[in-house]
């Protein structure tokens, strides 16, 4: 995977050091490298952690934000156990348990 991001692309395009068809080309393959990374993090703009691969777009909390869901995974496991029937999955494969790999 390239280390490029979309913003050195457009950087190079704009002072001339790649041609418009190279610049579609990269930002083509970063596309592609995006979705072949499953799930992955990054710090945002802001400097909150973003993490991608879940869904089209980021998900993106504050760091005190993922430790207070982190503290209350067990609770979530729970509710997700609790409620699995009425839960909907974007896959919709078979409804499953979920797994606590906290307690691995």
């Amino acid at each position: 995977m390239s280390n490029k991001t979309q913003e050195t692309i457009l950087n190079q395009l704009a002072t001339g050091q790649i041609t418009p068809q190279q610049a579609a080309e990269e930002l083509k393959q970063l596309e592609t490298d995006k979705k072949k990374a499953g799930i992955h993090f990054a710090v945002s703009k802001k400097g909150g952690v973003s993490v991608y691969g879940l869904n089209r777009w980021p998900v993106t909390l504050y760091v005190q934000q993922w430790e207070a869901l982190i503290e209350k995974l067990p609770e979530l496991l729970d509710f997700i156990r609790e409620n699995n029937e009425q839960l909907d999955r974007r896959d919709k494969t078979e409804r499953t348990e979920p797994t606590d790999h906290a307690a691995e």
